[in-house]
């Protein structure tokens, strides 16, 4: 009854409202963005088509998206918990639950400032700037990524070491192994944040925990996030003193290059910036939060694992860290009531990043006017449903319900007798390389194959005879 009169006063009203407002207007817009074919959906068709071989034919099962056994591709365990949300409600269900999770931080942080004792105005303002962060928007409209469901068990995590939960701190930390690849750091982290705060019991647990996720990493796919992270920093000779220092930047020739890399510069802005007044708010007040330290060590491992013109705020490993920032962040308010301007001024950064952000969305994977909803319907439906494929990333995930699926580029030398090609030659995504599907359907007319729909620039090949890749 407790639990239910919380849900129903009006502050628990007040943070499911805006947690289920945030789900259904991130979820509206992923499922626009994948009805109107936008590009960039190479992610969530690759993901579709590993839970559809999971559910119908076990995790050995091959990815002809990747040619590697659908459990070695480095993808979390949890993907058995998201094959049967795919077979059972399709890619609307897989987005409404990443926006969920995401929109469950807002409820979270609340719960967490009030155990802190954070007051309540403050502890909303700094939960709806999460909502409104770019990164966390750039998570859930950048297809779908296991990854993300991580979040709740991230911040529960935090909760249930600020409420002294022990058994909801295991099975917070068991659910976050299951979709996290940096859960070894990540739990490091908090064992370091456990550490300093003189907690010894409970940072042993952390690290354990964090030892835990290492050995699933490695035994569950052999060659796991985790080493592929050290051989990124480290390289093949192991972590000897020299790689060190030039994995952490210490190598003056790599420090220069980060220097002069603008896709550096802005992966921090997009990642600090809308932090910058509560968190030079707590820092004025000699309040530095020890919650910074897992932020920082994910962040450096993102900066570490990928070369500057790669980093983007929407890796696995940028996610986690924006979430260690706004538990920072709260926890560096903890005392302090926002003043009148307070709201003003969030509201005016968080408009400033937001119309940033709509513009880049806006300039990249909402710029294309793709075929109408009804001509893609009609292309998929003259594809049999257990025939091979090859298509365009922004055509995948209508496709991705079928064991032999592949990308122009990726697609073996030579394509069976009964594949369709469903293409739309004219367009090419920053996903694939230019004139991919031009090479494939001249390819096609060459060798004979008959068109079986063409309408509104796309085409659907079908192959007599094995059709060979163009060069």
């Amino acid at each position: 009854m407790a639990s239910l009169g919380s849900f129903l006063g009006v502050e628990g009203l007040g943070a499911w409202s805006w947690t289920l407002a945030f789900t259904a207007v991130l979820t509206a817009l992923g499922i626009a963005r994948l009805q109107l074919g936008m590009a960039g959906t190479e992610g969530l068709a690759g993901l579709e088509q590993s839970l559809y071989l999971l559910w119908t034919r076990g995790g050995g099962a091959i990815a002809s998206w990747t040619g590697d056994p659908v459990l070695t591709q480095g993808t979390p365990a949890g993907l058995w918990l998201l094959a049967p949300v795919l077979a059972a409600g399709g890619t609307g269900a897989l987005l409404t639950l990443q926006a969920l999770a995401l929109g469950s931080g807002y409820l979270l942080l609340t719960r967490l400032g009030r155990r802190w004792g954070v007051p309540p105005a403050t502890a909303r303002l700094v939960g709806v700037a999460y909502l409104l962060s770019p990164v966390v928007w750039g998570a859930a409209l950048a297809d779908m990524h296991p990854a993300v469901l991580a979040v709740p068990f991230l911040l529960g995590v935090v909760w249930a070491v600020a409420a002294d939960r022990r058994v909801a701190f295991r099975l917070l930390a068991a659910g976050l192994l299951l979709f996290l690849p940096a859960a070894p750091l990540a739990l490091v982290g908090v064992a370091g944040v456990l550490a300093l705060h003189r907690r010894w019991g409970w940072a042993l647990e952390a690290v354990l925990w964090g030892a835990a996720a290492a050995g699933l990493d490695a035994a569950w796919w052999g060659r796991g996030s985790l080493d592929l992270l050290t051989r990124t920093w480290f390289g093949a000779d192991g972590a000897t003193p020299a790689a060190v220092l030039r994995a952490w930047g210490a190598d003056p020739a790599r420090l220069l290059a980060w220097a002069r890399s603008l896709r550096a510069w802005e992966y921090l802005v997009w990642m600090l910036g809308p932090l910058a007044v509560p968190l030079t708010a707590g820092w004025l007040r000699g309040r530095l939060s020890a919650w910074l330290l897992p932020a920082a060590l994910l962040l450096a491992a993102s900066l570490a694992a990928t070369a500057p013109a790669a980093t983007s705020p929407f890796l696995p490993w940028s996610l986690p860290a924006v979430a260690f920032l706004y538990v920072a962040a709260l926890s560096m308010l903890r005392g302090l009531a926002p003043g009148r301007t307070a709201p003003l001024l969030g509201g005016l950064t968080a408009c400033l990043f937001l119309a940033v952000f709509g513009y880049h969305q806006r300039q990249t994977v909402w710029s294309r006017r793709p075929p109408a909803g009804t001509v893609l319907a009609a292309a998929v439906a003259v594809v049999p449903p257990r025939a091979p494929v090859v298509t365009q990333a922004f055509l995948a995930p209508f496709l991705a319900g079928r064991g032999r699926l592949w990308l122009p580029a990726a697609a073996p030398a030579q394509v069976p007798a009964g594949t369709y090609l469903v293409l739309e030659p004219g367009y090419s995504s920053g996903s694939e390389p230019a004139g991919a599907a031009a090479a494939w359907a001249t390819q096609a007319a060459t060798a004979g194959a008959p068109v079986v729909f063409r309408q509104d620039g796309l085409v659907v090949y079908r192959t007599v005879r094995p059709l060979a890749r163009p060069v």
